[in-house]
């Protein structure tokens, strides 16, 4: 097993042999996450995230399946809401 960083961009969704979710941060103005991952390739998750900033209205059913990983602020004070689903 490896810990890896991966960009997370909202709509993409990352295709890894997550292990364990171990953080998600904003890193020269990108959100990041950190996992440990497998070398079993054929374990393979699907990871898809979406941000909602403070104020934002969001839709119940937006949220079916995503768990909140992180509460951030960027460089311009905006706060973040990072959810993510796992598959």
């Amino acid at each position: 097993m490896k810990i890896w960083k991966y960009k997370l961009v909202e709509g993409e969704v990352l295709e890894l042999p997550l292990v364990e979710l171990l953080d998600v941060q904003i890193q020269n103005g990108e959100f990041v996450m950190w996992a440990v991952v497998s070398d079993n390739k054929h374990r393979i998750s699907k990871v898809d995230c979406k941000f909602f900033m403070t104020g934002q209205e969001i839709d119940l059913d937006t949220l079916r399946h995503y768990d909140h990983k992180a509460t951030l602020q960027d460089d311009m004070g905006m706060v973040w809401h990072v959810f993510i689903k796992v598959d």
